[in-house]
This record gives C-alpha cells, structure tokens and sequence, in this order.
C-alpha cells in the first residue's frame, strides 16, 4: 500500500480542482483534516460546500487522496 507525506502549501498546491486531503489544524468549524480543492485560477481552497476566505489562511498542508479498496 502507497503512503503519502503531507506536503506543505508554502512548498506547492495540488492541481487545479483535484480533490484531496487537507490539513488545517485551526479550523474549529470542521475540524483539522477534511476532503478539499484547490482552486488555482481564484488561488482559493474549499472544502465540501464550504467556501470561506478564512480557510485559505487556515490549510497547511495536503496530500494525495489514498486508492480506493
């Protein structure tokens, strides 16, 4: 089974739109690791149907969603 490391936003994003696993240790409102996109274009993160300019300030880091079973 392949690992991922969680990669830091200061190093790079993930490509436009692709989904994956986000770290933002401060989010009280949904908690530290969630499903989330990069938006390249607007330079924006959402995560679900949650869009809040905070959250940019808030991920972290990311990494690859794991293969599915």
């Amino acid at each position: 089974m392949k690992t991922y490391e969680w990669i830091s936003v200061n190093v790079r994003k993930p490509s436009n739109s692709r989904e994956v696993l986000v770290y933002a240790p401060n989010c009280a409102v949904l908690g530290p690791i969630l499903l989330g996109c990069y938006y390249s274009d607007s330079k924006t993160w959402t995560v679900y149907d949650f869009e809040d300019s905070k959250l940019n300030e808030l991920v972290t880091h990311w990494q690859p969603l794991p293969r599915k079973p």
